[in-house]
């Protein structure tokens, strides 16, 4: 019989997604074999790779939040440059077209 950390590996490995080809060669257990423990403890695979997916999209959600937050802070440091210029100098067409983009947003 394999030893435990074997199949943990197994299980962990399978989780992540790797076929079973590639543990065999790896771990240097048969298909065979790999096969059945994966039907022993398919359940515990599933909820392994649930855990992963979940941790992998928090992980997403935490770096779309700091773009997001780095995005405003530029965004806010340019309206407060915006608000100290003085705008008698820029030609009448191109002030135009600079409200114009600024009612867009």
């Amino acid at each position: 019989m394999k030893s435990f950390e074997v199949k943990e590996h197994f299980l962990e490995l399978r989780a992540h997604g790797m076929s079973f080809a590639q543990i065999s060669a790896q771990a240097g257990v048969s298909k065979t074999t790999l096969i059945k423990w994966n039907r022993e403890i398919s359940q515990a695979i599933a909820s392994l790779h649930a855990s992963y997916q979940a941790k992998l999209m928090e992980k997403y959600r935490k770096m779309r939040l700091a773009r997001l937050s780095n995005f405003a802070k530029s965004l806010d440091s340019a309206l407060n440059e915006l608000k100290t210029r003085n705008f008698s100098e820029v030609p009448l067409p191109e002030l135009l077209v600079y409200i114009k983009r600024l009612s867009k947003s």
